[in-house]
């Protein structure tokens, strides 16, 4: 539910601020990219202590977010490259850098923060 929520604001906020950031639309790709591999490079997988990953698992995860931070590069790159889907690259990129940063002790405490507030205005409303 929180996922969903921060997601729409984040597409707001694009929409909102496209015009600010279309001249630099390459830069912010570039960027959120160089900030993705670097947060999964020092952060996954996020492991929990209710379910520990072995070393191979670990491995087989590490590759995979590699892929798909590469993949998206490419496809962002394609559609920047062809001046297809602006507003599109910048949700994208917002998205992803909320995913990044959620790979990280500080984002564990905004959503910690989060959740802990709609909680509060959930059991308001009973």
């Amino acid at each position: 539910m929180i996922t969903v929520f921060i997601y729409n604001i984040l597409a707001y906020i694009a929409l909102e601020t496209i015009y600010i950031v279309q001249d630099y639309m390459g830069l912010v790709i570039i960027l959120s990219f160089l900030y993705g591999l670097t947060i999964i490079y020092l952060k996954a997988p996020v492991e929990s202590p209710e379910k520990p990953l072995s070393f191979q698992q670990k491995k087989l995860l590490r590759k995979l977010s590699f892929l798909a931070v590469f993949f998206l590069f490419i496809c962002q790159g394609l559609s920047y490259i062809y001046n297809k889907y602006e507003l599109t690259n910048y949700a994208v990129s917002l998205i992803m850098l909320w995913q990044y940063l959620m790979l990280t002790s500080f984002g564990h405490k905004i959503m910690y923060f989060i959740d802990r507030f709609l909680l509060i205005i959930l059991l308001k409303g009973r």
